[in-house]
């Protein structure tokens, strides 16, 4: 959408909108036996005082001597899920990076973690199939490097990582140094006792799972996650970290049914990430991409992202509020409006599902609700490419 085109629907609506208010005011897991439960469940959430109020000492700390980025003016933000397909050439990401730019990007989560592996150089994780060909042809680069090379400074780099999700084919198929096949006792399993390794795709598919995940009340898996973090955000000059599936999969896993327990366990570990990146890497950005109701990220999920907006353990959410259907989406942007501070939110519009004229009105309502920011999924979907980026960001 132009910019005069834009600045008319938008004042079109504003005038709608003040017309019509002066009229009417209105369980434990496989790993851990049931009579440890209660154990295992205090040890998990007696550090919560204590780290809440290191977190607390530290955020003051920062805050002293620094802005919180996400004082900015509602619709100023500009991000950009790219997904790790556009990561695995120089071509590739040369071509990205100068396409963001000329549409006006200021953010980019680059997906450097999919399924368990690293689009990075990393000492633990494997590289993906298609890069450890290139390396095996003396062709191997580092797509993290060449990304945070030719995008900053004039736009600033988020490393996205699918954090509980490690695996969406069959442990034979996996690299070898895979977290699932290194650690499968990781693994979150059914109350029946089934690893969700050894589910078939259409299992996963039946019940609305991606594939494999974590157990985030593994005692294992949050120092994992949290290694991996460091590794990252240490070795790499980024501006952000951004968490994708920071959440239990939609079927039921694990023997720990209780909501509050389950938020507890990811909320856990979010607060110590928190803590370690404000330590070793103060003012850098932490974000997520979380699902849009708030109350069902919470109870079907355990995913507690007000409290973690709420509590300051996150920066900025990013409610991913892909569905087609306007309708829904005002329903998302009220309820988030109603939970948390919008501008700590930067609304997630997909491009893959509807057409540009339908996620353009999409964007604007998400800007004329207070949003921080607008977030696309995804630079690989954008129909008519480089153009139709464009046209999202109204250049």
């Amino acid at each position: 959408m132009g910019t005069f085109l834009r600045f008319v629907v938008g004042a079109t609506l504003f005038l709608s909108v003040m017309a019509a208010s002066s009229h009417s005011q209105s369980a434990a897991t496989g790993f851990v036996q049931n009579q440890s439960l209660g154990n295992l469940i205090q040890a998990s959430q007696a550090p919560d005082q204590t780290l809440r109020s290191e977190v607390a000492e530290v955020s003051s700390a920062t805050k002293a001597v620094t802005k919180p980025f996400y004082a900015v003016a509602p619709g100023e933000r500009r991000a950009l899920w790219v997904v790790r397909d556009a990561m695995t050439s120089v071509k590739l990401i040369d071509k990205m990076v100068v396409d963001a730019r000329q549409a006006g990007v200021t953010d980019l989560f680059v997906q450097v973690r999919g399924r368990g592996d690293a689009y990075y150089l990393s000492k633990t994780e494997p590289l993906p199939a298609t890069l450890a060909k290139k390396f095996d042809q003396g062709k191997g680069f580092d797509p993290l490097e060449r990304v945070l090379q030719q995008a900053q400074p004039d736009m600033r780099v988020h490393a996205w990582i699918n954090t509980y999700l490690v695996a969406s084919k069959p442990a034979h198929k996996l690299r070898d140094g895979h977290v699932a096949l290194e650690n499968p006792e990781w693994i979150a399993r059914t109350p029946q006792g089934k690893s969700m390794l050894r589910m078939s795709r259409s299992d996963w598919k039946r019940n609305l799972t991606e594939g494999a995940y974590l157990d985030p009340a593994h005692p294992n898996v949050t120092p994992y996650i949290l290694r991996l973090a460091d590794e990252l955000t240490q070795k790499y000059a980024l501006d952000g970290l951004h968490l994708d599936y920071v959440r239990y999969p939609h079927m039921k896993v694990g023997f720990i049914e209780d909501e509050s327990e389950r938020c507890a366990m990811i909320t856990d570990m979010v607060r110590q990430l928190r803590m370690q990146m404000r330590m070793t890497r103060p003012g850098m950005i932490l974000s997520a991409a979380v699902k849009p109701d708030p109350a069902g990220a919470r109870s079907r999920y355990g995913q507690d992202w007000v409290r973690w907006v709420e509590e300051d353990l996150v920066d900025v959410v990013a409610p991913m509020m892909y569905s087609p259907s306007m309708k829904i989406m005002k329903g998302y942007l009220r309820d988030t409006k109603a939970a948390v501070d919008p501008s700590r939110v930067w609304a997630g519009i997909a491009v893959y599902n509807q057409s540009l004229a339908a996620a353009e009105q999409k964007i604007l309502e998400a800007e004329m609700a207070g949003m921080g920011g607008i977030s696309i999924f995804s630079y690989n979907s954008v129909p008519q490419g480089a153009k139709g980026l464009k046209r999202l960001n109204g250049r």
